[in-house]
């Protein structure tokens, strides 16, 4: 048996809270890092995520967003889900 809602849409609305401490700051690095990808955000595999993370750590970087990508070179000849890199990983091919 389903249970009725006699809320409105006003009421509904009204469970939402404000989003936590820091919230908005986190929500507006991850837009840049959208809009802007070359300049606010690192591709990173998993092999390579704890040193990144220790070193931004030490440098205070906070504005630095990971996005975390298959390990390896990209293959330039396709353009599946694998066309960006681990910047580390391609550091060391060269």
């Amino acid at each position: 048996m389903t249970k009725p809602n006699y809320r409105t849409p006003f009421q509904a609305h009204q469970g939402r809270k404000d989003p936590p401490p820091g919230g908005k700051e986190y929500l507006a690095q991850l837009i840049r890092a959208k809009v802007e990808p070359e300049k606010h955000s690192m591709p990173i595999c998993y092999r390579h995520i704890e040193g990144l993370a220790q070193s931004i750590s030490r440098r205070e970087m906070t504005e630095s967003v990971l996005v975390l990508v298959e390990p390896g070179l990209a293959d330039p000849d396709s353009l599946s889900t694998n066309m960006f890199c681990c910047f580390l990983c391609q550091r060391k091919a060269a």
